[in-house]
């Protein structure tokens, strides 16, 4: 859900049931270097509302269609899955949310956090009507909050951004990173990204050049949140595009949150976001650009 004011809350409350868990991150752990360069905002169109309500959302490309994957809000319990049109196509009652999406060959594969901020599991499906077992691949650490998630896959392996919230940030959102093999053991990689406010990871990966996109929030003003995007190829240092991805049209609130993306199959990106003011309101929107997923990622950096 995009009510981090709520989540604060509860992430403390969660955090005191850290006992047995390994140790946890420290204050001074090194964070990345991030350096600020110039860029421009992908110019977007068709942006309209999917739904009303927020629920993070991942686009797929499924059997040659734009399929949006969407997890329901916090307390909830659908995985919903719908045409762009809004069409409902499946929907299983799944218990997790915060999720994320992601298809390897012809296997749906979906990830989402437990009520309690504190497992994140994976369970997939070939038909989006038959779905596995689930399997938890990271519990979190000691006194460590366990939020939004992504994952890529690379020409070699997959890679996992997920939101956190833990000492070392004491207690903003901001991501680390994992790599697995095979989508069930993770091991992290690089460094904490910050220890401000960094919600809301999505990343991609361009296979030419080699490098990482992750598009997140930040709160740039009090009341206000909006989307930006950083890259990096050893999640130690970054660029941060100094333009930002999104921000709320006057219409959609003061909060452009949990951009996700995906090539539409016919030279055309598809958007999915979440609109509101940051308590819980708003709705799940899409827009679209006029390129490819590559086109638009490496724009924010022209």
């Amino acid at each position: 859900m995009t009510a981090h004011r709520v989540r604060a809350l509860l992430a403390l409350s969660f955090a005191l049931a850290g006992c047995g868990l390994p140790p946890a991150p420290t204050p001074d752990e090194p964070i990345a270097n991030v350096v600020s360069v110039a860029g421009r905002t992908p110019n977007l169109a068709d942006r309209r509302t999917l739904f009303s309500g927020v629920a993070e959302s991942t686009p797929i490309r499924w059997n040659a269609e734009t399929l949006i994957v969407s997890f329901a809000k916090l307390h909830d319990d659908a995985l919903e899955i719908r045409r762009t049109s809004g069409e409902l196509v499946a929907s299983r009652a799944w218990g997790k949310h915060l999720g994320c999406a992601i298809v390897v060959g012809s296997t749906l594969h979906v990830f989402g956090t437990t009520p309690d901020q504190q497992a994140l599991v994976e369970s997939h499906s070939a038909d989006l009507e038959r779905w596995s077992d689930d399997v938890v691949v990271r519990r979190a650490a000691r006194w460590q909050g366990l939020w939004n998630c992504s994952v890529v896959a690379t020409d070699r392996d997959f890679v996992m951004t997920y939101e956190v919230t833990e000492p070392a940030t004491h207690g903003e959102f901001t991501y680390r990173v994992a790599r697995s093999s095979d989508l069930t053991a993770w091991s992290d990689v690089g460094r904490l990204f910050s220890r401000s406010y960094s919600a809301c990871p999505t990343i991609r990966y361009v296979a030419e050049t080699q490098t990482f996109y992750v598009l997140y929030l930040e709160n740039p003003s009090p009341g206000t949140w909006s989307t930006f995007a950083v890259r990096t190829r050893d999640f130690v240092s970054y660029e941060r595009s100094s333009a930002p991805v999104l921000e709320a049209l006057d219409s959609e609130g003061t909060n452009a949150s949990d951009v996700d993306l995906t090539d539409a199959g016919d030279g055309t990106t598809t958007l999915v976001y979440l609109t509101g003011h940051q308590n819980g309101d708003g709705d799940t929107r899409l827009a679209s650009y006029d390129g490819t997923t590559r086109d638009f990622m490496e724009r924010l950096f022209e």
